[in-house]
């Protein structure tokens, strides 16, 4: 789910970056305002996320993230819904 949102990103790809998110988040999310460089522009910035493994289930993930440009870290969580892991939320 994270290769597929940061590829979408830094294509301009939004059926990527849809199949990636669950449909709340895609609805709330903003994407579909973006242009193309503006999705490449963030996909750099989401490459500079490190994102490492703290726990996981067969419904859930959780990795702690580090932008290593800043040094903000966070938390990224996935959500296995039906069988497909989505960010959940980012």
């Amino acid at each position: 789910a994270w290769n597929l949102f940061s590829e979408g990103l830094r294509n301009g790809n939004l059926s990527y970056i849809k199949s990636s998110l669950t449909g709340k988040q895609w609805n709330n999310s903003g994407y579909q305002e973006l242009n193309k460089s503006q999705m490449a522009e963030f996909g750099k910035e989401v490459s500079k996320i490190t994102i490492t493994k703290k726990m996981q289930n067969e419904n859930m993930a959780v990795f702690d993230s580090k932008n290593n440009k800043t040094g903000v870290n966070g938390t990224i969580k996935f959500i296995n819904f039906y069988g497909n892991w989505k960010i959940y939320p980012f």
